[in-house]
Order: C-alpha cells, then structure tokens, then sequence
C-alpha cells in the first residue's frame, strides 16, 4: 500500500458500534516496510469526541495533523463517554457506541488493553478525573467549593497518579511520551445567563425546583454558584493533572509525561461570546453532529440497564459541554504540537 492511500472514513456513529472501530477513521499512512506505528488515546468523553462525526475526533485528526513528521502513525481510540478513572469504581456495563455516558471500561482498564498491543506504540494521549469529580457535581451551583476541592485533589491528582503509574506499567518505554490533556471552562461569566436554564435541563438540575420559578436575585446567585464551580473545576482540575505528572516523572526518574494544556478561555464556554463548547438551543436540543444516532444508542441501552427518563433525558444531551468543531480542532492542533 502507498503512504497516503485513503483507507477508510467513517463519516457516521452506528448504535453498537465498538469505539474501537472508529479508530479505522482518517487516514492510515504506513511507512516504507509497510509497517504502522500506534497513537493510543484513552479517557474520558473528550478525548474520545463526543457529538463529533468520527472523521473530526483526535483519531481522525491526529494522524493528518502527523503525517508529514510521523509517517506511519495510526490512532487506536480506547476513551468514550462517562470513562472514569476507575481506582474505586465497581465493575458496570459498558456500552459499545461510545456516545452513552458510562464508566466502563474505566481509564484504567482502556490502560491495561494497551499491554502488548502488535503496533508499537508511539505516544499515548489521555486524560481523566472530570467523570470521577461528576459533571453535575461541577455545574450544581449548590456544591461547596470546599467539597469540588477535595474531589479534584482525589480525582485529577491522587487517581491521576495511580492511571500514569498503569500506563508505565502497561508501555514501559520510557522513550513514549504520555500526554496529559486538561480540561477547559463549562461555564464562565462570559455565558449567557438568558440560556443557563438550558444547561441545568441538560444535567437534570431543575427538576427540584424549576429555575423559571425563581426571582431575578436568585436566578444570578444560581447562574454565579453553578459559573464560579466550573471555573474552580477548570483551573484547579489543571493544576492538579500538572502536578500529577511532576510526581509521575519525579518517581519515575524521566521526564515522559507532560501536561498539556489547552487554550481555551472564558470566551470559549457553553453559552459564551465564542463558544468552542456544544450546548443546546432554546428548545433543549443539541447542538452536535451526531444526536439522532446517539437518541438511538441511548434508547438501547435504557433497554439494556434500565436508564429511567431523566437519564434517558440526559443521554440524549451528552454533547454539552465538550468541545465542539471549533473546540475540537483547536484541541487537535494544540496536541499535535506537543507531539
């Protein structure tokens, strides 16, 4: 096969489908001996794209964004939505589209798959901790900033630990580099308040008390809780996946691992004056690429473990919050400058 010979692009998420056969998108350009070497991404929904079409995802992007300077590079996904990192997880049921929010396979479990894989391993991207910490954690304006401080020091930095500490384990050459992806803001003061309603319907925060219900007073100090509680998520998560990685490389005597942080600013939030974020429109519904195939996805498996209309609801919705086309591309292109 010549380098640059197009394999194959998938252009639609099937319900069923494995994620791991959407690592078959763009292109796969092996080298003069026909050989391929393998970009490993593992995680959580952003990195593996949730709402996005599987040609726009990092699997997808990745090996363009290389091909000049790594020929023979090809992207093997293992990350899909709702992916914790799993140290105090219990066992789950996973879900073979990718889009539907579930733990499992836990990052490190997607860490484990990558012992002994037949393609040499190049890099491998990943992140975690926003899943263990909760979205809805994040974003209830009710949560201390006490309490989501704690929650990211166990998650982004004492979990993160352990995940790095597996992926060693797992490709031990200390010449592959690990690249820590962080996280961006949700929300910030540059969001619509006019549409924040939208996000609480979104993660099922209004069913208690609707947010229409409220007076103008309140309504603010809800938006400004639910607003500070992402941006505290945001630069904190940041800190402590950088911090992670410097006991990582400290221990591990290297310097393989490396944050890689995104550019993302307030501008860049659900809702904000350049979102790079997907959200919902007036009438809740989602913004993204792929929301009939992922209704279907979500349909199947409420059959399967019994998702009730809320979160039936919220499945539908998955896509708030990640990055968008914009957002994605921008990703993208900050990874592949690391690499």
């Amino acid at each position: 096969m010549e380098r640059g010979v197009l394999v194959t692009i998938a252009t639609r998420l099937q319900p069923g489908r494995s994620s791991r056969a959407l690592c078959t998108v763009g292109l796969k350009i092996l080298n003069a001996k026909g050989t391929k070497t393998m970009l490993a991404i593992i995680g959580d929904s952003v990195m593996w794209g949730q709402g996005l079409l599987p040609s726009r995802k990092l699997c997808g992007r990745l090996p363009l964004l290389l091909a000049t300077t790594h020929p023979g590079l090809t992207a093997k996904l293992y990350a899909h939505s709702g992916a914790v990192i799993g140290v105090d997880a219990p066992p789950g049921v996973a879900d073979p589209s990718g889009e539907v929010p579930v733990a499992d396979p836990t990052i490190l479990a997607q860490a484990a798959q990558l012992a002994g894989h037949a393609d040499p391993v190049t890099a491998v991207i990943l992140n975690g901790g926003i899943n263990d910490v909760n979205i809805r954690v994040i974003v209830n304006p009710f949560t201390s900033r006490a309490d989501l401080a704690a929650l990211i020091e166990r998650y982004c930095y004492e979990h993160m630990v352990v995940l790095l500490d597996a992926v060693r384990a797992a490709v031990p050459g200390e010449d592959i580099p690990i690249l820590v992806v962080g996280y961006y803001p949700i929300l910030s003061h540059d969001s619509s308040l006019a549409r924040y309603p939208g996000l609480l319907s979104s993660y099922a925060l209004d069913t208690v008390e609707p947010f229409s219900s409220l007076s103008s007073e309140a309504k603010e100090k809800r938006w400004l809780g639910s607003v500070g509680n992402c941006l505290t998520f945001w630069h904190e998560s940041d800190a402590s996946l950088a911090r992670a990685v410097e006991t990582f490389n400290r221990r591990s005597g290297n310097n393989r691992a490396q944050f890689v942080k995104l550019p993302f600013s307030d501008r860049n939030a659900v809702f904000a004056s350049e979102p790079w974020l997907w959200g919902v429109d007036a009438t809740l519904n989602p913004e993204d690429e792929v929301v009939l195939d992922r209704r279907a996805a979500c349909r199947v498996a409420g059959s399967v473990v019994g998702h009730g209309p809320v979160a039936s609801f919220t499945c539908e919705r998955a896509s708030v919050g990640h990055p968008n086309v914009a957002g994605a591309e921008i990703m993208a292109k900050r990874i592949a400058s690391v690499l």
